[in-house]
């Protein structure tokens, strides 16, 4: 990577939601729902839920909503049975996750439904909004499924008298895929005034890794006084990441 690094420091990160727990069957509206498990398969997560209608009306539709902070619909490759998607705001729920339509599961009926995400989610399950419809009714609750947390980005400066202001930023990937990112900083004065700005070059994030970044901010000579804002952004999740923070030089 270029920039003005004084450490470029790349650690392993084990997630501790392995610990969590959730809920693995339920009773929603007149529908019981189980999970039935996320099994891996070195490349893909296949995830299987069964469902039961108990009473009239019969199952018509029902949705799963995926965290959209790092689950987008190129990460889904593979549901069934058909018809199955992704779906925006589904109208009826207002779910955006998984949908699987065109149902007709009678009282007293079992299905068994699938989706498989890219990368391996086995280690981060947790509660998931689902929706069933049924008739003129919408029933919502909760059951396992992929959760995430994007990615953590901390930024510090510190700024001594007469020294040179330094910045530091750890990065820590927790989305199980590997993506491909870079880190773009600006730094710019009170009334808003572009003062430097750079960017590392790209670089890989796997799931675990931690980068930690530091050193000088690389102006061409001392900041002047005054008070500065240090904003970095990077993609490497479904949205932009963006960090800021204000530092004052006396």
């Amino acid at each position: 990577m270029k920039g003005f690094f004084a450490a470029v420091l790349l650690v392993a990160w084990v997630p501790a939601v392995s610990a969590q727990v959730c809920t693995e069957q339920a009773t929603i509206g007149q529908f019981e729902i189980s999970f039935e498990g996320a099994n891996y398969d070195g490349s893909d997560t296949e995830f299987e839920y069964c469902v039961t209608t108990l009473d009239d009306p019969a199952l018509s539709h029902w949705d799963l909503e995926f965290d959209t902070a790092c689950i987008d619909a190129n990460n889904l490759t593979g549901c069934g049975p058909e018809p199955c998607d992704y779906q925006v705001d589904d109208p009826t729920t207002g779910i955006t996750g998984i949908k699987w339509d065109d149902l007709e599961l009678d009282p007293g009926e079992t299905e068994c439904y699938t989706f498989k995400l890219e990368g391996d989610w086995t280690g981060q399950l947790g509660d998931t909004p689902v929706a069933f419809k049924a008739g003129q009714g919408v029933h919502y609750g909760d059951i396992c499924g992929p959760i995430c947390f994007t990615c953590g980005a901390s930024l510090a400066v510190t700024a001594e008298p007469g020294a040179r202001a330094e910045y530091s930023l750890r990065l820590e990937h927790r989305r199980p895929v590997s993506v491909e990112s870079k880190v773009y900083y600006l730094v710019s004065d009170e009334r808003g005034r572009r003062v430097k700005k750079w960017q590392t070059d790209d670089f890989i994030l796997n799931y675990g890794d931690v980068f930690e970044f530091g050193g000088e901010i690389p102006t061409r000579k001392p900041l002047r006084s005054g008070s500065y804002t240090l904003l970095i952004r990077m993609r490497g999740m479904s949205k932009w990441i963006e960090r800021q923070t204000t530092f004052v030089i006396e």
